[in-house]
């Protein structure tokens, strides 16, 4: 899947991976990319049903990130996992 089409809201850089981040996007995913793999992103995490204003990794523990949507939630996500961990808090 290729979202170089959808618009990008924020993304925020994995603790420990110098070449991977994480795309919040306006179609409500949330896209695992690579500096230097830029012809697809290497997960989806899909689970808002609104554009996701805001995803912020944990520098404590880096498989777990938070992101934040218009559709009122906050999601708690891991890496590992293309399913939130804790979601609508």
């Amino acid at each position: 899947m290729n979202f170089r089409r959808t618009i990008g809201f924020s993304f925020d850089f994995i603790p420990g991976e110098t070449n991977q981040y994480l795309a919040a996007t306006e179609d409500g995913n949330i896209q695992k990319c690579s500096k230097t793999y830029t012809d697809n992103t290497l997960a989806t995490f899909t689970g808002h049903q609104g554009p996701v204003y805001k995803v912020r990794c944990n520098k404590f523990m880096p498989e777990i990130f938070l992101t934040c949507s218009a559709d009122w939630s906050c999601k708690l996500w891991n890496l590992k996992s293309d399913k939130p961990l804790i979601y609508d808090f």
